[in-house]
């Protein structure tokens, strides 16, 4: 099976720092970088850099930003043939990491606002692992949902920047994968990275959702799947930078799910790749291949 991405492709102007200023402050920054991102991209990437084939649907500039995230796309083996380049900026976030690897992130979505879709007989006449996040137009995620579920595909839903999730889009979605900011939006429920109180919560709202990843940083992620519920610890790294890491768990967990691998099997294997992921910098860049993934995994075992 191949893997489809719908989303946004955002260039990341990156500022490292001791600490998140406060309100009103200003503080000075340690170094600036430029990392290729967009939640929508970093999946495609997370995916492609195993070894599944990727296409990329979305949108970039006519601009100097626009020209190079295609030129990244490529050079990680993402199909970019369904990436338009329209009369808008190149989609921009702009993040701050301090000294302990957590960011913030501003979005100025640019191009990324112009994503359309128009039915694909590649999606329609062949089953596909899809994924769409919440940072292009969610009347174009739809469209793409019933087309994929439509021709017998598996579509994922990553409700990030999280907004309320539509009763159409929500019957089109098989799986969801959200963070536990996410999970307690979406079931109004007190914030909580503990997987017992997560594992009730979900044990408790029957039918309400379709099945559901929840993934919890250094805690791991608990999921339900068919009814039943698991989870799977957290790994111990050095955090260098945690952008991207929800992206890289997305990504890897189509990707697991393309070459065959259960769901649960699959949860397992994005958890370790999420984990490599927040030991380098940037976003894109930081996903890693699957050599890096069984190599992990397996000293992981030891």
């Amino acid at each position: 099976m191949h893997v489809h991405v719908l989303g946004s492709i955002n260039m990341d102007i990156v500022a490292y720092c001791e600490r998140h200023p406060t309100p009103g402050e200003t503080i000075f920054g340690r170094s600036l970088s430029y990392f290729p991102g967009g939640k929508g991209a970093n999946q495609a990437v997370a995916s492609a850099k195993l070894g599944v084939a990727t296409l990329m649907r979305g949108a970039v500039g006519k601009d100097g930003f626009g020209n190079a995230l295609l030129s990244f796309l490529a050079d990680s083996e993402v199909d970019t043939s369904e990436v338009a380049q329209v009369d808008d900026s190149t989609g921009v976030a702009l993040i701050t990491v301090n000294d302990a690897g957590e960011n913030s992130i501003i979005i100025v979505p640019g191009a990324n606002g112009h994503v359309t879709y128009q039915t694909s007989g590649e999606v329609t006449d062949c089953a596909i692992v899809a994924l769409a996040q919440f940072e292009t137009p969610p009347a174009t995620t739809l469209a793409f949902f019933r087309d994929v579920q439509a021709g017998g595909g598996v579509s994922i839903l990553n409700p990030s920047p999280y907004s309320s999730i539509s009763e159409d889009l929500l019957a089109a979605t098989n799986i969801l994968i959200v963070n536990e900011i996410e999970f307690s939006q979406i079931t109004e429920t007190e914030l909580t990275r503990d997987p017992e109180v997560i594992e009730r919560t979900l044990a408790g709202i029957g039918s309400k959702l379709n099945d559901v990843i929840v993934t919890l940083g250094p805690a791991g992620f608990v999921m339900r799947h068919s009814g039943q519920l698991s989870r799977g610890g957290g790994h111990t790294v050095k955090a260098v930078d945690t952008t991207g890491a929800g992206d890289c768990f997305a990504g890897a967990f189509a990707a697991a799910l393309a070459q065959g691998r259960p769901a649960e099997g699959a949860a397992a294997y994005a958890n370790a790749a999420a984990a490599i992921s927040v030991t380098c910098k940037g976003a894109g860049p930081s996903m890693p291949k699957a050599s890096d993934v069984d190599r992990f995994l397996a000293g992981s075992h030891a």
